[in-house]
């Protein structure tokens, strides 16, 4: 006992178990007296025989930003409280409701069963496989399959593999002996995960374990399994009026050709092996493994689907898995869904995926970046950072920005609409029938707690883990896209200001959507309408709740007028777009606390004390920088912030804690980038990047950026071809490098040739076609050029001079 902790030694009668219990009241004014408390916990800690020990207790102190009333972003104080913990090695578990003690429900029902990778291991792993795969007595040979299971579980090497994919920590390699760790994480995932109360959406309380599994299996029979009354079937010709675009035929014959084996072996042994398998169990690690015994039935399975577009009842069957979206949820709206699909029938929908993605460019207009090849999810951040960059000053032009939420988009979405865009599209109706037979006929069951719950049919929605399910969403998608553009051109809606030009009405990333506009009435009553237009086709219906007006330039009342009409929730910027904060100004270091947050909470993990010095170096070289990697797409870092993140590395690399010491250029009118338009249009004005300066009305980003010129421009090399991409002087496309830079203005005057000109305009076909040269610099320019062949109908190439393939790549 102290004067700031209890030490119990606690026996339960129910268990037949000892454990610790520790009562704590921190200190709340003095960091000195707290340290003794820490001191004395680690100490107590490294004492403690291996029993369970239960901390009560209030530390005065915060983990995260979520934790304080006014939302103040963590502070070093708070990182050093992580790194109490993790010494200790105490983990915070949620509580719930009211405090007490409750014996637990006794739950015998057996589990569904899970193909395990670490079995793969065991040698006589193949036999078994074979003899069961070759006879009919399948339970017999399961036991015998079990026995053996047994067997090698002892061996670390397949400990560890086991609680590898328990874990779900897809960054580590084999080799690296952190049993003790994957075992940790399995532990903390399962304490998080369990549901202990829920209430229902009458706000009833429920604790016992199959009131909480009916409430979940009623929960997704009402999501899935209802037909929205108030939407009405959009005609064909409606669609085919607004697409106005047929697939051309060597597409649509692409989609139905007959599937090969090639073709299914590729997507079964590309598929990660330790995701989640479906009801069946089994992992691709399984097929990958058994290919040579199970491989010809898995082929002629998959191509008589493909053929007959039949689908057993049982390959469709789907586990709903609940992923929290906050911290401690308790009622079924505070989760999202994930379906767990099979794996068989994921090989299928891939195979469909891997077709169908081949034509979404065609017609995918430019402001959707979602799930399209050779579109950037950072593109979306840049425009709409460049967009709403004044947003915070007064006296401007009118203008709005709508950030709309979809209500359950993914699991709402009518199939009827579904099939009816597919065929207006031209898609062929044999490939159609394929999706139709994948989309309608799942049967589903909740995992709740572990246990399997229910098993019921759904009417609606596409799937969350299935393979084709993003391709269906954008196309389902592209109607709104098509919708808001068409009534923009038609004068219905006014534009936001520099949009009018790029017709950029939104941006839109699978179900991120972004509505820009003037901010008239007139305007928002439009947009309202295609809403609900859009809403009686699809099933998609806007959340009011969680929607966004962010306005500039208007009036206060005009602004609450618009509110209260609309229902939408008035809000300024910053706002979280796609993963990163949307900013007005100058990126401030309190921008970024949610990244460094997020690096501190992985590597604070008392799990992760267990990994081992090369563990350390393998989550900080992928996870970490991943993460950071994403922020830097956006954002230029600022220098204190990049600091910051590495001193925390180096802390946790070296001491465990976090606190203590070639590439195609594509012409911008094909890229299908609408931010490259934007730049184009609004930045450049058909000037060269490497000549303009820095307006005094720049965002921070386009500042950023520009000023990192110096540094770039010797690094970029451009390769001729017709020219039309290069500028003639700006360019490092000569052998001397930047022409304007070596020879100086009066190189521009000389030749008389403008400042701005395109090597284009010195090209004439396979030839070059200068005009007479009228000082030695010219004559001396046009020399080495003898060496240097344009290229009719190729675009220019730029070269990324320090990557041996020629293109830019991150780190």
């Amino acid at each position: 006992m102290s004067c700031q902790a209890i030490h119990c030694h606690v026996y339960n009668s129910l268990s037949s178990q000892y454990f610790f219990l520790s009562a704590i009241y921190a200190d709340p004014y003095l960091d000195a007296i707290r340290q003794i408390l820490w001191d004395e916990l680690i100490l107590f800690s490294q004492a403690l025989p291996a029993i369970p020990w239960l901390v009560g207790r209030d530390f005065n102190d915060i983990r995260s930003p979520s934790e304080r009333s006014d939302g103040a972003s963590i502070s070093k104080e708070s990182l050093s409280f992580h790194d109490k913990l993790n010494a200790a090695e105490l983990h915070d578990i949620p509580s719930s409701g009211l405090v007490g003690i409750q014996a637990p429900e006794v739950n015998n029902r057996r589990r569904p069963f899970k193909f395990f990778n670490f079995w793969i291991k065991n040698e006589k792993f193949l036999d078994i496989v074979k003899q069961v795969w070759e006879t009919n007595q399948v339970q017999e040979m399961v036991q015998v399959e079990h026995d053996q299971v047994q067997k090698v579980t002892t061996l670390q090497l397949v400990e560890e593999s086991f609680y590898r994919q328990k874990s779900r920590i897809k960054w580590l390699q084999e080799g690296d002996n952190n049993t003790t760790y994957f075992y940790k994480v399995v532990k903390v995932r399962r304490g998080k995960s369990v549901i202990k109360e829920l209430y229902t959406k009458d706000n009833k309380r429920l604790t016992t374990v199959l009131s909480m599994e009916n409430e979940a299996v009623r929960f997704y029979q009402e999501l899935f399994g209802t037909v929205d009354s108030n939407c009405t079937e959009a005609s064909n010709s409606w669609l085919k009026d607004l697409f106005n675009f047929q697939l051309p035929v060597d597409m649509a014959n692409s989609l139905i050709h007959p599937v090969i084996e090639e073709e299914i072996k590729v997507v079964v042994f590309s598929s990660p092996g330790n995701r989640s398998p479906g009801p069946y169990g089994f992992t691709a690690e399984f097929y990958k493994a058994t290919w040579s015994i199970v491989g010809d039935l898995v082929v002629k399975a998959i191509k008589e689907f493909f053929s007959s577009g039949q689908l057993l009842k049982e390959v469709n069957s789907t586990i709903i898995s609940l992923v929290p979206k906050i911290q401690n949820p308790t009622k079924m709206t505070e989760f999202r869904s994930l379906a767990c699909c099979n794996l068989f029938y994921k090989f299928i929908t891939k195979i469909l995926a891997n077709r169908f993605k081949k034509c979404l460019p065609l017609f995918i207009s430019r402001s959707q970046c979602a799930f399209v090849e050779g579109r950037l999810m950072v593109e979306n951040v840049l425009l709409a950072q460049e967009i709403v960059k004044h947003y915070h000053k007064q006296c401007l032009s009118p203008k709005c920005a709508l950030k709309i939420d979809l209500m359950k988009a993914f699991d709402s979405v009518s199939w009827d609409f579904i099939f009816q865009i597919l065929l207006s599209l031209g898609i062929p109706s044999q490939f159609v029938n394929l999706v139709k037979a994948c989309v309608t006929t799942p049967k589903f069951s909740v995992v709740f707690n572990g246990n399997l719950c229910g098993y019921f049919s759904g009417e609606k929605g596409v799937r969350q883990g299935d393979p084709l399910s993003p391709y269906i969403f954008v196309v389902c998608m592209e109607v709104l896209s098509r919708m808001l553009n068409k009534v923009a051109e038609e004068g219905k809606f006014a534009y936001h200001p520099k949009c009018k030009n790029v017709q950029l009405t939104h941006l839109c990333f699978a179900d991120d959507l972004m509505i820009f506009t003037d901010g008239s009435l007139a305007s928002l009553n439009a947009i309202d309408a295609i809403l609900m237009h859009f809403y009686k086709v699809s099933s998609l219906r806007v959340n009011y709740v969680k929607s966004e007006l962010f306005c500039c330039g208007l009036s206060t009342s005009h602004t609450q007028l618009l509110a209260e009409k609309f229902g939408f929730k008035i809000s300024t910027l910053p706002v979280r777009y796609l993963g990163v904060p949307l900013i007005t100004g100058k990126l401030a270091k309190k921008d970024l606390r949610p990244l460094v947050s997020k690096i501190t909470e992985i590597m604070s993990s008392w799990a992760a004390k267990h990994l081992s010095f090369a563990g350390r170096l393998q989550l900080i070289s992928s996870v970490i920088q991943g993460i950071t990697n994403s922020w830097c797409f956006v954002f230029i870092l600022p220098k204190g912030i990049i600091k910051e993140v590495e001193k925390i590395c180096g802390a946790f690399l070296w001491n465990n804690e976090t606190c203590s010491a070639r590439g195609a250029k594509v012409s911008w009118l094909h890229v299908c980038s609408v931010w490259v338009a934007w730049v184009q249009e609004n930045l450049l004005k058909g000037r060269s990047f490497w000549s303009i300066n820095i307006p005094s009305d720049a965002s921070w980003g386009w500042r950023k950026i520009l000023k990192l010129r110096p540094l770039a421009r010797g690094l970029i090399q451009h390769i001729p071809r017709t020219g039309q991409n290069t500028y003639l002087w700006h360019d490092n496309w000569h052998p001397a490098g930047p022409l304007l830079e070596v020879y100086g203005n009066s190189i521009v005057h000389d030749s008389r040739i403008p400042s701005q000109a395109k090597l284009a305009s010195v090209i004439s076909g396979r030839f070059w076609n200068w005009p007479p040269a009228r000082s030695p610099q010219l004559v001396e320019i046009q020399i080495p050029l003898f060496d240097i062949h344009p290229r009719e109908g190729e675009n220019d190439l730029v070269i990324w001079l320090t990557s041996p393939s020629g293109s830019f790549q991150t780190g």
